[in-house]
């Protein structure tokens, strides 16, 4: 668009998404009138800190604030804010869902959430916000009702155009945009706000003095202000907030993994990092997928997982729940290795069994029973079972189905494991037999195949270091197995 002088004027032509579109300049222009815009986003750091993908955060760009995420499955993605310190009409509430859907669709796969925040919004809007809190919080819950789930979106659809707003905007209300309404206390009370922010997600905040969590909210309100349009770590915010607190009153710095194997379990603890695996659990019918799908889903995302933790210099302790096929549970303790300083806590029947309790003088001993059999070839097979000895047979079935030429190693225990320092113990006698084997045959590659608990797969993998290659199995059914995770140690 050309001025009455002839020139171009950028401003006109600049997208949402645009660092220097109008919208992401507002804060250029009025940044003394948006206190409540500020108190409200140090209010919203609690919430950010709480999940475990939380990285850094920014205020004054595209939004008045933003939080990028960690996601195992597809690598970063990324939640705007905006906070309105009035009563919102609708035509400023529908002006600021358009604007989400331009930066939405500006950079799409980007962006997984929208928040808006303001103190009311018009009484005709109300049965939209009310809708779409009725509908979307139980959602999950009834996955496996398909019926309840499309009657209840429908009605949904037909409150929001009954406002004559299209099925798409509706679309984009339900999955991507949430509200917080109400938010008066950002205004008149925001260090009291921040202090229950940090009660409701740390609970380790309600035993520290006034003086404590003064001082925190202090130095944290410092940080933000200095930072305006520019990147805050998390490490920077944790910082703030615990600097003046003693370590045994700082949050535990565990990270929550949760593995998903069917679309009807849980989604894990608040906050944790969620790693979507139903496409290879392959169901009561173990209907694997291709090898190739494994270490595509499962190593490279546990790689991507691992890299990141340590690049921002997150905790190596880590905290395992969910369900998974034996060879994912080997591939989580192969790449979170003792060796690169992890330590990995397994959700059992009996307790959380950890990787670094270590066997002691008291600890039961644990008995192997091994053969060996085969030629000299280059690549050894090992077949592992506690309680039930399938591997030696059922293995050795399979192997001559396929020709293979190596050696065989199959151990067996009918011993049950009564502790992780136990389980520690039988893995070390396990893995020096394997090793054994493998320096005296000078094997490049482990063919791996193991029946028995998902903690010593685990803890196996977890000290599967310097064995060169291996390839996983997961049984079929009698005598026949798929190759699944290739490990590299």
């Amino acid at each position: 668009m050309r001025t009455d002088k002839g020139e171009i004027n950028l401003t006109q032509k600049r997208q949402s998404s645009s660092l220097l579109s109008p919208q992401a300049r507002g804060g250029d222009i009025a940044e003394g009138g948006f206190q409540y815009q500020f108190n409200s986003t140090i209010a919203q750091i609690p919430n950010w800190l709480a999940q475990d993908g939380f990285t850094e955060m920014i205020r004054e760009a595209l939004g008045d604030a933003e939080a990028r995420f960690f996601v195992p499955s597809v690598g970063f993605w990324y939640e705007l804010v905006e906070y309105k310190n009035h009563h919102l009409k609708a035509s400023k509430f529908w002006e600021e869902i358009e604007h989400f859907q331009k930066i939405d669709g500006q950079a799409p796969n980007t962006y997984q959430q929208f928040m808006l925040g303001c103190k009311s919004v018009a009484e005709e809007l109300v049965p939209i916000t009310n809708a779409l809190k009725r509908v979307r919080d139980p959602y999950s819950f009834y996955n496996t009702a398909q019926q309840i789930q499309d009657i209840s979106y429908t009605d949904f659809v037909e409150v929001v155009e009954a406002r004559n707003k299209s099925k798409d905007i509706a679309d984009f209300l339900f999955l991507k945009v949430r509200f917080k309404l109400d938010s008066t206390d950002a205004e008149s009370h925001p260090r009291g706000l921040f202090t229950e922010e940090m009660k409701r997600y740390f609970p380790e905040f309600n035993k520290l003095s006034g003086e404590v969590t003064n001082a925190a909210y202090t130095e944290l309100i410092e940080l933000v202000k200095s930072r305006r349009n520019k990147p805050i770590y998390r490490h920077e915010l944790e910082k703030a907030i615990w600097q003046e607190m003693k370590e045994k009153d700082r949050p535990e710095p565990t990270i929550k993994i949760h593995t998903e194997h069917d679309a009807n379990t849980d989604k894990g603890p608040d906050g944790c990092l969620q790693f979507d695996w139903k496409s290879i659990f392959g169901g009561p019918n173990r209907n694997f997928p291709p090898a190739e799908e494994w270490n595509r889903k499962v190593v490279s995302q546990l790689q991507s997982t691992k890299k990141w933790l340590i690049s921002t210099e997150r905790s190596r302790h880590i905290h395992l729940n969910g369900h998974r096929r034996l060879s994912a549970s080997i591939a989580i303790g192969s790449i979170f290795s003792a060796v690169a300083g992890f330590t990995i806590g397994i959700e059992t029947r009996d307790g959380i069994w950890w990787t670094n309790s270590h066997a002691k003088e008291d600890t039961p001993d644990y008995q192997w029973q091994q053969s060996i059999d085969g030629g000299p070839a280059g690549e050894i097979a090992v077949g592992i079972s506690i309680l039930k000895d399938t591997a030696n047979e059922e293995v050795e079935r399979y192997l001559k189905t396929k020709h293979f030429q190596g050696k065989r190693l199959y151990l067996f225990s009918s011993m049950a494991l009564q502790s992780d320092n136990q389980a520690n113990r039988a893995v070390q006698k396990a893995k020096s037999v394997i090793q054994e084997l493998t320096s005296k045959t000078q094997a490049k590659k482990i063919h791996l195949f193991f029946a028995g608990p998902a903690q010593f797969a685990l803890f196996l993998g977890h000290r599967l270091n310097t064995l060169g290659e291996i390839q996983c199995y997961e049984r079929i059914s009698p005598n026949t197995y798929v190759p699944t995770v290739l490990i590299e140690t």
